[in-house]
C-alpha cells in the first residue's frame, strides 16, 4: 500500500490510504492504478502504468529486505513439491515481484509461472471460457501435461477461471450488461505544465519513459524478427533502427514498435510497457528458440526522452561525449546533430554510458530516447534534474504526441485494428517490397488491390471532445469515434479520431455528446505541420 501511495505522490496524485487498501486486494499494481485513476486509464494508460512502475519498484526494494509468503501457502507448496507436483501460478505484471519471494522461500524451482494477461476479461461480453482456452494454450506451449488438476484460493476472477479449467463448476450461462464507453473529456495544462510544453517548442523538456525493451539474439535473430514484422529488418546496419509492427496472423495489430541492430545476431526491441505482455508472446510463440532468443529486459533498462527545438543541445549540456557509434553503417558523424533518424550509438553522461536514440516519436520535434542500466539510473536522473531544462509530465507528453500524429495503442488503435487504418504505413513501419511476414496477407492486399474503409483523421474544435464520443457527418450517420483527444496550448481542442474514408480533411463533421454536439473539421495528420 505504501509502495503505490509513494509513487501516485511522485506523479502529483493524492490518495486516500484506504481507498488503495480496497483496491489492492486480487490485483496487480497495473490493474489497481488503472481502477484507481479510471480517467486516466481512458485518457492517457501511460501515466497509471508510470505509477504501478514506480510502485513496484518501491516493493521489490522490500522484497529484498525480506518478505515472506503467508505461511499455509508455504506449506501447500511444499506438499505439492513433495508429491512430485509441479504449480503453475498465473502471474502476470507482478511476475518480477513473486519470482524473488520464491527464490526467498526456496520454491522457486517447483513453481512455473504462467505469464497470461489477456486472459482476464476486461469487458463486457469476454467469458470464463475464453480464460480456459487461453490458459490451456499456454500450459501446452509450456509442455506441461497436466493430468491432475486442483484450484487454490485465488482472487474471486481466477478463482472462476481455475474452477472452471479443473471442471468443478459450469461456466455461468450470462455475460455483464453491455454498456456504453464512458466519455472522457480532456483538461487543459496547468502551472509548470504549460510552461513544459513550451519549453519543448522554444528549447527542449525531458520525459521518464514508460518504455518496455526486449532483445531477440543467435545466428538467426534477423531472419526470425524479418518474419514477424512488417519492416525489412534485413536493411538494417548495426548502429541503425526503424519502426515496426508485429501483427496477428489476420493482419490486426499486436504491437508497435522501435527495432535496434546492435550487433549482427543481436536486436533491441521497445515498446509501450502494457503492450510487453502481448509482444513477448508472440515472439515466444513464433520465434524457433534453437534460430534465436526473445530475451526481456525491462528489468535492466532505465528510459527517459529529451525533446525539443534545442534537444541535441540538451542532450550535450547534460556533461555527455561520444564514446563509440557502434559503427553507424557508412555514416561517419562528428556531433549528435548529424545523427540519421532511428540511428543509435553509446554516449557518455558523466561516469555513465548510455544507449542514445534519435526517435521521431514526437512528430517534427527532435529528440532522443536515452537508456541507462538501472544501477546507473539515479547518477542520469539526478544530471537531468540538475539540468536547465524542465521536467515534462506525460499530459504533455500526450499532448505532444497528440499533435504529431503518432498513435498510441489501447488509445487510436487496438487489437482489431488493420496498420493502414492507423497511418502505420504513411509513418513508414511498413515494407511492400520485404518478404513473407506474419499478417503480411491482408497488409499487402489492402495495399496492391484495395483501400481500408477508416483512417485516422485529425479533428479540431473550438470546444474539448471526449474520448469515445461518437462523430456524425452533416447527415447524421455516424462516421467514426474520437480516440485520443487533448486540449493544446498551441492549437487549442484537438482529437485523433477513427473516421470513415470517405469524409475527407476539410469536410465539418459534429462530435455527439449529451451536454450538446460539437462541430469539428476534419484535418490531415500531423497537426503541428
Amino acid at each position: 500500500m505504501h509502495a503505490v501511495l509513494d509513487a501516485a505522490a511522485a506523479e502529483s496524485q493524492v490518495l486516500d490510504a484506504n481507498t488503495v487498501a480496497a483496491a489492492l486486494p486480487g490485483r496487480t499494481f497495473l490493474e489497481a492504478s488503472l481502477a484507481l485513476f479510471p480517467a486516466l486509464a481512458a485518457s492517457d494508460p501511460t501515466v497509471p502504468e508510470l505509477i504501478a512502475l514506480r510502485a513496484q519498484r518501491g516493493y521489490r526494494a522490500l522484497v529484498q529486505h525480506g518478505v515472506s509468503f503467508d505461511a499455509e501457502m508455504v506449506a501447500r507448496l511444499q506438499r505439492a513439491a513433495a508429491a512430485g507436483h509441479r504449480v503453475v501460478v498465473r502471474a502476470d505484471s507482478e511476475r518480477r515481484d513473486v519470482e524473488p519471494l520464491l527464490a526467498l522461500a526456496g520454491l522457486d524451482h517447483h513453481v512455473s509461472l504462467l505469464r497470461c494477461s489477456d486472459d482476464a476479461p476486461r469487458g463486457p461480453g469476454d467469458t470464463i471460457r475464453r480464460s480456459w482456452d487461453t490458459i490451456h494454450d499456454r500450459l501446452n506451449a509450456m509442455q506441461i501435461a497436466v493430468t491432475a488438476r486442483s484450484a487454490w484460493e485465488m482472487t474471486p476472477y481466477t478463482a472462476a477461471v481455475a474452477a472452471d479449467y479443473v471442471a468443478t463448476v459450469t461456466e455461468p450461462t450470462t455475460s455483464p450488461a453491455s454498456s456504453a464507453p464512458t466519455l472522457v473529456y480532456p483538461e487543459p495544462l496547468v502551472g509548470d505544465d504549460v510552461e513544459a510544453y513550451l519549453d519543448l517548442r522554444r528549447d527542449a523538456a525531458w520525459f521518464e519513459a514508460m518504455n518496455h525493451w526486449s532483445t531477440i539474439q543467435g545466428p538467426k535473430a534477423m531472419e526470425a524478427l524479418n518474419g514477424l514484422v512488417t519492416n525489412d529488418v534485413s536493411q538494417l546496419a548495426v548502429g541503425m533502427g526503424m519502426h515496426a509492427v508485429a501483427l496477428t496472423p489476420k493482419g490486426k495489430v499486436v504491437c508497435d514498435m522501435y527495432i535496434a541492430r546492435t550487433h549482427d545476431d543481436r536486436f533491441m526491441l521497445t515498446v509501450l510497457r502494457h503492450c510487453a505482455p502481448a509482444w513477448l508472446d508472440l515472439a515466444r510463440k513464433y520465434i524457433n528458440p534453437r534460430l534465436a532468443k526473445v530475451i526481456d529486459e525491462s528489468d535492466q533498462w532505465a528510459t527517459w526522452m529529451v525533446y525539443g527545438a534545442n534537444a541535441v543541445q540538451a542532450v550535450a549540456n547534460l556533461g555527455g561525449a561520444m564514446h563509440t557509434v557502434e559503427n553507424l553503417g557508412d555514416i561517419m558523424v562528428s556531433g549528435l546533430q548529424e545523427w540519421p533518424v532511428w540511428s543509435h550509438g553509446m554516449w557518455n553522461i558523466g561516469p555513465v554510458s548510455v544507449r542514445l536514440v534519435r526517435a521521431p516519436v514526437m512528430g517534427s520535434l527532435p529528440g532522443f530516447v536515452i537508456m541507462a542500466d538501472v544501477r546507473d539510473a539515479e547518477i542520469v536522473r539526478e544530471r537531468l534534474e540538475a539540468s536547465t531544462r524542465r521536467r515534462a509530465s506525460r499530459a504533455v507528453w500526450n499532448i505532444a504526441r497528440v499533435e504529431g500524429g503518432r498513435p498510441a495503442f489501447g488509445v487510436d488503435m487496438d487489437e482489431n485494428t488493420i496498420p493502414q487504418e492507423a497511418n502505420l504505413d504513411t509513418l513508414g513501419a511498413i515494407s511492400f517490397t520485404k518478404g513473407c511476414y506474419t499478417g503480411q496477407e491482408t497488409v499487402a492486399r489492402v495495399h496492391f488491390r484495395g483501400h481500408v474503409n477508416r483512417h485516422l483523421r485529425g479533428l479540431m474544435a473550438e470546444q474539448p471532445m471526449p474520448q469515445h464520443a461518437r462523430v456524425a457527418d452533416a447527415t447524421g450517420k455516424d462516421v467514426g469515434d474520437v480516440r485520443s483527444s487533448v486540449i493544446s496550448p498551441r492549437l487549442g481542442p484537438i482529437a485523433m479520431a477513427m473516421i470513415r474514408r470517405e469524409v475527407s480533411p476539410g469536410d465539418t463533421v459534429t462530435v455527439v455528446v449529451p451536454a450538446g454536439d460539437i462541430t469539428a473539421r476534419v484535418v490531415e495528420l500531423p497537426f503541428d505541420e
